[in-house]
């Protein structure tokens, strides 16, 4: 186990090592049986795919839910909070009596050596250095967003997975939902015209930003190897209700304020639809509030990206913790829903605006110019828009094990989407008033 003197990158070169149960100190797993290995003979029927997966509560355990009704073989779970492993192994007991515990991760890997893929869903400070043992161990990698906490680990991960020659796909973001599918179909024909501008916007935060690390401590709940929770990140006296399980992510050491949590879904439709690069830089355009400790109450900020399917370049704007675009800008939203979504996306082109309302890339307007009101999109003639060439429905899960099964050739930049990762991280960093 780590100790209180341990900081990030020494964390890092132990989770990198290949040493793992060393490392632990003895913390090692729950369960500890000598997995069989597969035969090398004669070729076979391809078997099912062999997956472990690490943080098994909130967003992992519907994940949990997913992969153990897909097909797939679960050889293992792992999770610092003996609670969570004890209620995913109630779960998945009928179906995989074989099923290991895990609280490390290291040791894990080190434990098995037959996995073919890893599905990571912890909090956003453990996304890199798990998904990089999990690549050495030659897994394929189910990673939920962001799937890095820094720029550098961003970087590196990318040179991981490509050296390692395995997939790495990052978690849904609702791009692939037929409305979303649809809508981009419509957008292509250039509908509301050449867009330079997309304003993207949050209801958030929804867990308190903007304050210092409290003092004192409380005592750490029985089963939670806090320390391993920490993964490397400043030491600190766990504190009930202040990091875990959920407000993490308003802390810049674990989180990347409402921006990590939910621009990644945001801001996926714009990315996808546009064919954005990654931008060079970030402008801070508003803040209030915000410690060197934790992101700011509310933001507000401008990328600018080059578009390869418009061949243009476009703004990006983000705003959070109320903060909105111009009043003129949603006119026609407020007219046709009497309020502006606590969440959306408008994309602004010369001939009028089109409005993805809420994160889920469900509900489309069309607003043209000079129209008082937005149409609903399934209501209008384009929601019909050439059905025979659009692609089937697949989520983002089920892309994961076919790319496995099939043994398909490995896209970093289709399937983890790094322009966009690195938006959000650049823009996480500009919010706590660092240079982007």
């Amino acid at each position: 186990m780590t100790t209180k003197n341990s900081n990030r990158r020494d964390f890092l070169k132990l989770a990198l090592s290949g040493a793992g149960a060393a490392a632990a100190g003895g913390c090692a797993t729950l369960t500890r049986t000598k997995p069989a290995r597969r035969a090398s003979a004669a070729p076979v029927p391809a078997a099912p795919p062999r997956l472990a997966l690490i943080g098994v509560g909130g967003a992992g355990a519907p994940l949990l839910r997913y992969f153990s009704a897909s097909g797939a073989r679960i050889d293992a779970i792992c999770d610092v909070d003996e609670r969570e492993l004890n209620a995913a192994r109630e779960l998945l007991a009928e179906r995989f009596p074989d099923l290991q515990l895990f609280q490390d991760y290291r040791v894990m890997f080190d434990t098995l050596k037959d996995l073919d893929g890893a599905v990571i869903a912890t909090p956003d400070h453990g996304h890199a250095m798990q998904a990089q043992r999990a690549l050495q161990a030659g897994c394929h990698l189910y990673l939920e967003t962001p799937i890095a906490h820094t720029l550098q680990e961003l970087t590196t991960l990318k040179r991981a997975a490509r050296r390692a020659r395995r997939h790495l796909f990052c978690g849904e973001t609702n791009i692939n939902c037929e409305p979303a599918l649809r809508a981009r179909a419509a957008l292509a024909t250039g509908v509301i015209g050449k867009i330079s501008q997309a304003h993207i916007w949050s209801s958030g935060p929804i867990w308190p930003q903007g304050g210092e690390p409290p003092s004192g401590s409380d005592p750490v709940p029985a089963g939670l190897a806090w320390d391993l929770w920490l993964a490397g990140a400043q030491p600190r006296p766990y504190k009930r209700f202040v990091y875990h399980k959920f407000n993490w992510r308003g802390w810049c050491d674990f989180g990347g304020g409402t921006l990590g949590d939910a621009g990644c879904q945001l801001l996926s439709f714009p990315y996808t639809t546009l064919g954005l690069s990654a931008p060079k830089n970030v402008t801070l355009l508003a803040a209030r509030g915000g410690t060197a400790a934790s992101y700011p109450q509310s933001s507000t900020l401008r990328w600018v990206c080059k578009s390869a399917a418009q061949k243009s370049q476009v703004e990006l704007f983000w705003y959070d913790g109320g903060a909105l675009p111009a009043d003129d800008l949603l006119q026609q939203t407020r007219s046709t829903l009497g309020r502006h979504p606590g969440s959306g996306v408008l994309l602004v082109g010369e001939r009028g605006t089109w409005l993805v309302a809420g994160t889920a890339c469900k509900q489309h307007y069309l607003g043209l110019n000079g129209s008082p009101r937005m149409t609903d999109f399934e209501r209008h003639a384009l929601w019909s828009l050439l059905p025979e060439q659009l692609p089937p429905t697949v989520t983002a899960p089920e892309r994961f094990l076919r790319a496995i099964r099939r043994d398909e050739r490995c896209d970093f930049n289709l399937t983890a989407q790094p322009a966009l990762h690195q938006t959000v991280l650049l823009g996480a960093l500009a919010s706590r008033g660092s240079e982007g």
